[in-house]
C-alpha cells in the first residue's frame, strides 16, 4: 500500500489533535462528576494542585504529585485511583510518552468506576495513542467503542477513524468514515476545511483504484487550494489513469504557468507529455528555460532530453547546441557520435569528421566504436581523403556490426589507391620519357649549331 498520504496525515494528527485532547483535560477545572462517585477531599485538593502545575507546563512536577497520590495504595478509593490514573495518562501523553500513557489509560478503564464522559475521553485518547504506536487493531477497537459512547462526534474524529482503517488497509471502512466526515463538513459551511481531509479521502479512492471519485475530490481540493502544487500533480496523474491524457497535460501546464512546478521530476514530466502530444517545441523550451533558471540541473541527461525535444521539433541547430552540451558533460563519446550521425545525414562532411573524432577521443563507445570509425571513413572519402578513409575502414573492420561494410569499403579504396598509384607511376614514366626526348632533341640542336 502507498502510505505517503496516510503517513503525513498521521504526523498531522500527532502534532495537532493530541494537543487538543490534552488541552481538553488540562484547561478545565476539576469538578465533581454528575454521578454517585465523588473524589475524596484530599485527592480533590491534590488534583487541583496538579492542574495548576499542568497549566504552567510543569509536567514533571505534576507527575510527582500524581505519583504521590497513587502511592497511597489501598487507602485510595477505586474512583480516586481511576481519576489519578486518568490524569497521569494525560500527562504522559503531553510528554509524548505514549506507551506509558496507554498503560495508565487502560488501568483507569479496568477499574470500571469512571463516569461515561471520562470513559469516552479515555477511549478517544486510546485510539489516538494506538494510532501513534501503529497498533491499528487496538486503535480500531477503541475508536468503535468511542463512536458508540459519543453522541456528537467532531469532524476530525471521523477522519481519524478513516485514517486508522486506511493504515490497517481496510479501505471500505476507511471510506465509510471519511464520507461521514465530508457529509458533516457539507453541513457546516462556516467551518474551514483541512487539506488533510481531502488528501485522505483522495488517497482512499486511489488505493481502491476508484479514479473517477478521486478526480472529483482532487478537483474540489484544487478549487479550495489553487496555489498548492500537490493537487495539480495528483490530479494530472489521476487523469492519466482515466485515459484523459489531454486533461492531464492541461492541468500540469496550468501549474507550470502559475509557477508551481519546481521539482526536476515534475518539469521533466511536463516536457515529456508535450513531446507525447506532438508539441515537442514547447517541451524543449520548458527544459532549456528550466536549465537556464537553475530549476533543473545542467547535466548530461537534461541536455540530452532537450536535444531530443528540439530534434522532434525539427529545430536542428538548437538540437545540435543542446547535444553538444550533453556531450561535453558526458563521460563517454556517445553524444559526439550522435552529432556525427546527424551532421553526416545533412552531408556536412567536415562536421561529421570532427564529431566522430571527438567521439573516438572521449571513448567509452562500446560496440558503437565501429560505427564511429565507419562514419569517419565515409566522411573522409566524400572529401576525397582516400588514404585516411582507408585507415578508418581498416579500423572499423574489427567490429562485427560494421565488419562486412568496412571490408568492402577498404577493398574498394585499396583498388582506388593502387589504381591511383599506378596512374601516378605511369604519369611519372611518361614525364620522364618526355623529358628524355626533350633532352635528346636539345642535344641534337646544340650539335647542329656547333658544326
Amino acid at each position: 500500500m502507498n502510505r505517503t498520504c496516510t503517513k503525513s496525515g498521521l504526523r498531522h494528527i500527532r502534532t495537532v489533535v493530541a494537543s487538543i485532547l490534552v488541552a481538553a483535560v488540562f484547561c478545565g477545572e476539576i469538578t465533581k462528576p454528575a454521578s454517585s462517585q465523588l473524589l475524596s477531599m484530599s485527592v480533590y485538593k491534590g488534583m487541583t494542585a496538579v492542574q495548576e502545575a499542568l497549566q504552567n507546563e510543569e509536567y514533571d512536577v505534576a507527575l510527582d504529585k500524581l505519583n504521590t497520590l497513587l502511592a497511597r495504595g489501598d487507602r485510595l478509593k477505586k474512583y480516586d485511583r481511576a481519576k489519578v490514573l486518568e490524569m497521569i495518562a494525560s500527562v504522559r501523553m503531553a510528554q509524548e510518552k505514549y506507551p506509558q500513557a496507554i498503560t495508565n489509560a487502560e488501568q483507569a478503564l479496568q477499574l470500571g468506576v469512571l463516569e461515561d464522559t471520562s470513559v469516552a475521553q479515555l477511549h478517544q485518547r486510546l485510539f489516538y495513542l494506538y494510532l501513534f504506536q501503529e497498533n491499528y487493531d487496538k486503535a480500531i477497537e477503541n475508536v468503535e467503542i468511542w463512536f458508540k459512547l459519543e453522541p456528537n462526534p467532531d469532524i476530525q474524529s471521523y477522519f481519524t477513524a478513516a485514517q486508522i482503517y486506511a493504515m490497517a488497509e481496510k479501505m471500505d471502512q476507511a471510506l465509510r468514515y471519511a464520507l461521514k466526515g465530508m457529509h458533516r463538513l457539507e453541513g457546516m459551511p462556516d467551518l474551514e476545511p483541512r487539506e488533510s481531509w481531502f488528501q485522505l479521502l483522495a488517497s482512499i479512492y486511489l488505493q481502491s483504484k476508484n479514479y473517477k471519485q478521486a478526480a472529483e475530490v482532487l478537483e474540489h481540493a484544487l478549487v479550495l487550494w489553487p496555489h498548492k502544487d500537490t493537487w495539480y500533480l495528483q490530479l494530472s496523474g489521476v487523469y492519466q489513469e482515466l485515459n484523459r491524457q489531454q486533461d492531464a497535460l492541461s492541468i500540469l501546464a496550468i501549474a507550470y504557468r502559475n509557477g508551481l512546478l519546481d521539482k526536476e521530476s515534475d518539469i521533466s514530466r511536463l516536457a515529456q507529455m508535450y513531446r507525447y502530444f506532438e508539441y515537442p517545441y514547447k517541451g524543449a523550451l520548458i527544459l532549456s528555460e528550466a536549465i537556464k533558471h537553475q530549476q533543473i540541473k545542467s547535466n548530461e541527461t537534461n541536455w540530452e532530453q532537450t536535444a531530443n525535444a528540439f530534434l522532434q521539433a525539427r529545430e536542428w541547430l538548437r538540437a545540435e547546441t543542446s547535444l553538444k552540451k550533453a556531450a561535453k558533460l558526458s563521460n563517454s563519446g556517445i553524444h559526439w557520435l550522435r552529432l556525427c550521425q546527424t551532421s553526416f545525414q545533412d552531408e556536412r562532411w567536415t562536421d561529421s569528421q570532427r564529431y566522430c573524432s571527438e567521439a573516438l577521443k572521449k571513448g567509452e563507445l562500446g560496440k558503437e566504436e565501429g560505427t564511429a570509425w565507419y562514419l569517419l571513413g565515409l566522411g573522409r572519402y566524400y572529401e576525397n581523403n582516400v588514404a585516411e578513409a582507408k585507415k578508418a575502414f581498416d579500423r572499423c573492420s574489427r567490429w562485427d556490426a560494421t565488419q562486412n561494410d568496412c571490408e568492402i569499403w577498404a577493398a574498394r579504396l585499396t583498388k582506388i589507391l593502387v589504381d591511383k598509384e599506378e596512374e601516378l607511376e605511369l604519369k611519372k614514366r611518361q614525364q620522364q620519357g618526355t623529358e628524355k626526348r626533350r633532352q635528346e632533341l636539345q642535344a641534337k640542336i646544340e650539335k647542329a649549331l656547333s658544326v
